[in-house]
């Protein structure tokens, strides 16, 4: 899975064609008057029949401007692919997060910009973009990694599903955006953010009276609660974001699905970092508990596993 950022502006008219993406939900390029880019299909790099068509359709631009337009062209044909992510955005400003549905390129003539492929939108907002993220380039294949990460924070990640918190009348907040655990930690920093919100989540339990063990090595949920004969199972979630969903594995949410008179869901959410880059320390954050909590309405799933049929 690659991530590309996508300009949105004309650099000639000034002009944006980001509601046209955003409402088309799609990504594209322009350069209409060359038709459509079929000939670009299975090319790697610049050949002197593209330079020719290129020149043809745009004799004003110049020999410099005519590489960059073709090197463009041809990623956004050949190397923007089905599961990638893409980043639109106007100049150094992030607009949009998507994913590429099937990865195929359409010649739609009825559009500003013509060259497109269909994508899921998953994010919007704004967001300065930081590091390498490609000032002079319309598709621009984003190598950074603190950039990559900061971008994969705000999409579902890694995990099976997203929780959003706003399908339990009993919120204490309102989350409806896709969030991460953290935008642009350091692997040391979000381990501290966990760490922290387990620590206060326990120090809470504590103070209701309960006795709390830390078994989040070993099962699927983090703090075991016992009082008298009485058991809780809480699932905590650390997030220096808003908390607006939380990343949930399957085995967590069969489990919570399953003992759901027992179980709460903790998020610990604006927790704030100082300190060194890299090494800052969590303080802080507003709490959110889901009682009885059992996933429901806000569940997402944001990956599948297909098992192929036997040959």
């Amino acid at each position: 899975m690659n991530i590309f950022r996508i300009g949105v502006r004309d650099q000639d008219t000034r002009q944006t064609y980001w509601d046209e993406m955003k409402d088309g939900h799609h990504v594209s390029v322009g350069w209409g008057a060359i038709g459509s880019l079929d000939v670009f299909a299975g090319l790697t790099k610049s050949t002197p029949q593209l330079r020719s068509i290129m020149k043809t359709s745009y004799p004003e631009a110049e020999d410099i401007s005519i590489g960059r337009q073709i090197g463009a062209l041809l990623r956004f044909v050949n190397e923007v692919q089905q599961g990638d992510i893409v980043v639109a955005s106007d100049g150094q400003t992030a607009l949009g997060i998507g994913v590429l549905d099937d990865g195929a390129y359409r010649y739609q003539t009825d559009l500003g910009w013509p060259h497109t492929k269909s994508v899921s939108w998953v994010w919007f907002g704004k967001w300065k973009l930081e590091g390498g993220w490609g000032r002079l380039q319309w598709v621009y294949p984003i190598k950074d990694l603190n950039l990559q990460a900061a971008i994969r924070e705000r999409i579902p990640g890694d995990e099976t599903y997203i929780q959003s918190a706003n399908d339990n009348p009993a919120d204490e907040a309102s989350p409806t955006k896709i969030g991460g655990q953290g935008f642009g930690l350091s692997t040391v920093e979000k381990k501290a953010v966990e760490m922290h919100a387990m620590a206060e989540a326990m120090a809470e339990y504590t103070l209701e009276g309960w006795s709390v063990c830390d078994v989040s090595g070993d099962h699927s949920y983090d703090i075991l609660c016992t009082q008298g004969g009485k058991k809780l199972h809480v699932e905590v979630k650390g997030t220096t974001g808003p908390g607006h969903s939380v990343i949930l594995t399957s085995n967590e949410v069969e489990f919570a699905k399953s003992h759901s008179d027992e179980m709460d869901l903790y998020v610990l959410s604006e927790i704030k970092m100082s300190g060194k880059k890299g090494q800052r320390d969590p303080s802080g954050g507003k709490v959110t508990r889901l009682k009885s909590w059992k996933p429901g309405q806000g569940l997402k799933p944001t990956q599948y596993r297909y098992t192929m049929p036997a040959h």
